[in-house]
């Protein structure tokens, strides 16, 4: 799991889960509307196993 100042992200199940704020598309769902719920930033299979986000406002990373 990581966490920036407005939004958070985790890996389950082999998806990137991302919630909070979405206004500049930072949870990567294709969207600009916020979540205080997880909604998936990438499916299972992306082959992806951590996530980072920095501390600033927009930043994000998935690997």
């Amino acid at each position: 799991m990581a966490a920036g100042a407005v939004s958070a992200y985790a890996v389950r199940n082999g998806r990137v889960l991302g919630w909070g704020d979405n206004a500049n598309g930072q949870l990567g769902n294709g969207s600009t509307a916020s979540s205080l719920t997880p909604v998936t930033a990438l499916p299972a299979g992306s082959g992806t196993t951590r996530v980072a986000a920095s501390l600033g406002w927009n930043s994000s990373y998935a690997y």
